[in-house]
């Protein structure tokens, strides 16, 4: 989640990331789960970088490979 959300630019909007990622305005799903309850996922949206939970990890979400470099 935090590698995700470490792409996300706040200074922009519809998307709030940079244009080189060539990401759309959509929500994208983590490899990381819910908070403690495993019904829930996590997702971030590229709109304008909010990032929230959502209930049964449905959705006609996009993923983005992210990874931390060492």
């Amino acid at each position: 989640m935090r590698e995700l959300q470490s792409i996300v630019d706040y200074g922009r909007f519809n998307p709030a990331i940079d244009p080189v990622f060539g990401a759309l305005p959509q929500w994208y799903w983590p490899s990381s789960p819910g908070l403690s309850n495993p019904g829930y996922a996590w997702v971030v949206s590229f709109w304008d970088g909010w990032a929230t939970t959502f209930y049964d990890g449905r959705g006609p979400f996009f993923v983005r490979a992210v990874r931390n470099a060492p």
